[in-house]
């Protein structure tokens, strides 16, 4: 049996998002691993235009949240950590991730807020990433606007 070009690039295009929908979950593996976090632990989901993205999350102290975020923005991965705070009924989040250098792209910094309300079962909001290639960038992207929905990620039991 034969490939021609075409199936051979809907194999390839097919693995990437197999593959990139696995890096996606690994903070939520991390996450399952301590069973110290499974009282609350919280997703995000990031939307955005060509950019979507996972931020897991859980209290780190009174009114304080702390987690990692996967973000990928045309087909670039980014990684990094959150950090968040309650005031009132909104959850006020901001997030910093970074990339290996790539040819198609300079940028290696991302950097993220969103601000949601909602109960803590299930929250939305919305926010914005910026792109830049260092801290000293003097040109870094414009802001791009962010959607987010989030939940509390159902508890384990039996372990």
């Amino acid at each position: 049996m034969t490939i021609d070009g075409r199936t051979a690039f809907r194999h390839t295009y097919f693995m990437r998002i197999f593959i990139f929908s696995l890096f996606a979950l690994l903070p939520l593996l991390g996450a399952a691993a301590d069973p110290q976090r499974q009282e609350d632990v919280f997703q995000a989901t990031l939307r955005g235009d060509a950019t979507s993205g996972v931020a897991v999350f859980s209290p780190s102290g009174p009114g304080v949240f702390s987690g990692n975020v996967v973000i990928f923005h045309k087909g670039r991965q980014f990684t990094g950590s959150s950090q968040g705070r309650t005031e009132g009924s909104r959850l006020i989040f901001s997030f910093e991730a970074s990339a290996g250098p790539d040819a198609k792209s300079p940028a290696r910094l991302l950097t993220g807020a969103f601000e949601a309300t909602g109960e803590p079962a299930r929250f939305s909001g919305s926010g914005s990433l910026q792109f830049s290639t260092g801290k000293s960038d003097p040109k870094p992207s414009g802001p791009l606007p962010i959607k987010v929905s989030g939940i509390q990620m159902p508890k384990v039991t039996g372990r």
